[in-house]
């Protein structure tokens, strides 16, 4: 999923591949996490440093939705 990595994931690209709307479908976890957890930057999504303690709750919250 490439969350966990520093950079994050670059939604425009995932977008693309998947034919979705990465901020509609996931609209939900997004709500629940930013901005504590998750920061966009540009078309990137990525996990904070606040986010490591719960990184996996919050990955398996988008998989669980995928």
């Amino acid at each position: 999923f490439g969350l966990r990595k520093t950079e994050g994931i670059d939604l425009a690209a995932l977008e693309r591949e998947f034919g979705i709307d990465f901020r509609k479908q996931y609209a939900a976890i997004l709500r629940k996490y930013e901005p504590a957890y998750l920061e966009f930057s540009g078309t990137r999504l990525k996990l904070k440093t606040s986010a490591v303690p719960v990184s996996n709750t919050i990955l398996s919250e988008f998989l669980n939705d995928f």
